[in-house]
């Protein structure tokens, strides 16, 4: 939480949750009828006010987003419930899914980013995660929102299936003179994590009001929080809940409601893995819960107690603290737009938009890790203790050990690579938007508008200390050749050209070197989306036989 920010949200309800029992309307006499002469579109596209709609909106308003202090939309809209559960840069930073690093995408009532329709000025924009539709809110310009709307009824009769959670519609400011500066900095009361925005925008209002150009200029920039940044997180102070070792629950028992299922432990231990190698050799007498023997250096492995499923507490295997990513990515964004509007008649108007928005993120993730590797008897450094019981009756390295069940004898690794440096990805994002269109009243009742959209985003990413699998597993298959250790595999199957030496392969276990320029992945992976959209809709009201029906259409 930024030092000295306040939360102000502006809500307003459309309508009622509970049933309730109805209640004669009053009669509203003639000489008492009141003149609408217009009615503001709120979250859709059909000329209603949210306090009359079939589905309830939730209207946020440019003040309550600038008096809260909040710099990022998606972190300020989650106090919406219904957008509790979108994706922030905190749920963003997992090593699991490393692309979502840096985006900020909304989720209605927890169905999922890419049912949720993320519209500008009631208009669809172009998707920021490849291969989905989901909107990064980050390349929505803060300053020029002039509200937000969430529409948190299904909406997939209008919009389909995308929308069916709902639509989120950012309305943005088209009517701006003057300039306006903002600047604003913050760091968490902890330390750290600190952010720095600036926005500008210079509106013009011109032709006796008729028309009006606005450009905005918006940076921010937020500094990643790592996890050595906090002593909960730091490694051997970080308490978790596991399942308690003394409730027979953990392991299938009977129910016990006297004994807690869970408690807190901040000696939490994988139960196979160690980061100098864990060696299967012989499943007939292994003792250990997961069925290792050894640790790489040919030393028995000792088990801790076990947590269920795949923790323990204590023992050999590498902790659950060392595995950690960054608490908060870093992020870096820069957004510079232009809207502009001219009514050609009192009925007629023309309206664009244009907007290019970059974002850098940068993600420090986990280590790498191997599990299950085969590696055959003969790689000389396989653990003297290690090959003896691989060899010992029904071991691996025995034809009963492996027939139907390895390519031959050998045996099994279970490897945490920290000595090869944490995943880390570097992230480049750009986003361009541009749209013309033309709107108007064809009668007192009916409008109709029409527009043509195109959205582009492109994503550049470069990770790094990624292992790249194929080589790390010829890079590991060693034999003795001449006396000396060498890798089994060709040049081609190492990446290596016609001209470079074969280098010595590592040993998994023990090993005392590691080649890393032929295993490590220092890839450079692109990918874009793009947007054409042609688009058209009308809405109004008619009145055949003093009746009033309304109509809406448009995709």
């Amino acid at each position: 939480m930024l030092a000295g920010a306040a939360s102000v949200l502006t809500i307003v309800a459309a309508s009622s949750a509970v049933a309730q029992t109805a209640v004669p309307q009053e009669t509203v006499l003639p000489d008492q009828a009141t003149e609408v002469e217009e009615i503001v579109v709120t979250g859709s596209r059909i000329r209603v006010q949210d306090y009359v709609a079939a589905n309830p909106v939730v209207s946020v308003t440019a003040e309550s987003i600038e008096r809260s202090g909040q710099t990022n939309l998606t972190e300020y809209l989650t106090e919406v419930p219904a957008l509790a559960q979108s994706l922030t840069l905190q749920e963003g930073a997992d090593t699991s899914t490393p692309g979502l690093a840096g985006l900020n995408l909304l989720d209605l009532r927890g169905l999922g980013t890419t049912r949720t329709l993320v519209l500008v000025n009631g208009r669809r924009h172009v998707a920021s995660s490849p291969g989905t539709a989901s909107v990064d809110i980050n390349a929505i310009p803060v300053a020029l929102i002039e509200r937000t709307e969430v529409l948190t009824g299904g909406a997939s009769a209008v919009y389909g299936a995308d929308g069916v959670s709902g639509v989120v519609n950012f309305i943005l400011k088209d009517d701006f003179e003057g300039v306006d500066i903002r600047t604003q900095y913050g760091v968490s009361e902890a330390g750290g994590g600190e952010n720095i925005f600036a926005s500008v925008l210079f509106g013009d209002n011109f032709a006796d009001g008729r028309g009006n150009v606005t450009l905005g200029l918006e940076y921010n920039k937020d500094d990643a929080l790592k996890f050595a940044d906090r002593d909960y997180t730091r490694t051997g102070n970080r308490f978790i809940f596991v399942n308690n070792p003394d409730d027979p629950e953990t392991f299938g028992g009977a129910q016990t409601p006297n004994i807690p299922d869970l408690i807190l432990a901040n000696n939490a231990r994988y139960i196979d893995t160690t980061r100098g190698g864990s060696i299967y050799t012989n499943f007939a007498n292994a003792s250990t819960l997961s069925g290792v023997s050894f640790l790489g250096d040919g030393s028995p492995f000792i088990d801790g107690e076990s947590a269920g499923g795949f923790i323990a507490l204590g023992g050999s295997g590498t902790p659950l603290d060392d595995f950690n990513d960054d608490l908060l990515p870093g992020l870096e964004r820069g957004t510079v737009s232009l809207t502009g509007r001219y009514d050609l008649t009192p009925g007629l108007r023309v309206f664009g938009e244009a907007k290019y928005t970059q974002s850098q993120t940068e993600f420090f993730a986990q280590p790498s890790y191997v599990y299950g590797l085969f590696t055959s008897l003969d790689n000389p450094f396989i653990p003297a203790a290690a090959r003896a019981d691989a060899l010992a009756p029904g071991g691996l390295g025995t034809f009963d050990g492996y027939d139907g069940f390895l390519p031959g004898p050998g045996v099994l690794v279970a490897r945490d690579n920290f000595d090869l440096g944490t995943q880390n990805y570097d992230i480049t994002r750009e986003t361009w938007r541009g749209l013309i269109g033309l709107e108007g009243d064809l009668t007192d009742t009916i409008s109709f508008e029409a527009s043509y959209v195109y959205g582009r985003a492109d994503q550049e990413t470069v990770s790094k200390n990624v292992i790249i699998n194929d080589r790390f597993f010829a890079a590991t298959d060693v034999i003795v050749s001449g006396g000396q250790p060498v890798c089994r595999h060709p040049r081609r199957q190492l990446g290596l050209s016609a001209d470079q030496p074969v280098r010595r392969g590592p040993e998994l276990p023990g090993r005392d070197r590691l080649d890393h320029g032929r295993i490590h992945l220092g890839r450079d992976d692109r990918a874009a989306c793009r947007q054409r959209l042609r688009l058209g809709r009308h809405n109004g009201l008619l009145q055949p036989a003093g009746r009033s029906h309304r109509l809406r259409a448009g995709r």
